[in-house]
């Protein structure tokens, strides 16, 4: 299952800030896969997060971010 958000950071109200898209999943997208969805996004930045642990095992409160503009991916 896939989530897609549109988030405004840095701001109290939900308005203004800084705009990103956040995209939770059961696995990352691959890269061409984050490039379309961050197009579709159409903020400068979208960050991708899946829970990352061993194979069988559910991972609940640790997830592996990806961060990826339209225009190149942005990495921590």
């Amino acid at each position: 299952m896939t989530t897609i958000q549109r988030i405004a950071a840095l701001t109290d109200y939900g308005a203004g800030g800084n705009p990103a898209g956040v995209v939770i999943g059961d696995v990352l997208p691959d890269v061409e896969q984050m490039q379309r969805i961050a197009a579709e996004v159409g903020f400068s930045e979208t960050a991708f997060a899946a829970p990352q642990g061993a194979a069988g095992k559910p991972v609940i409160t640790r997830l592996r971010p990806r961060f990826h503009s339209a225009d190149m991916r942005r990495s921590p």
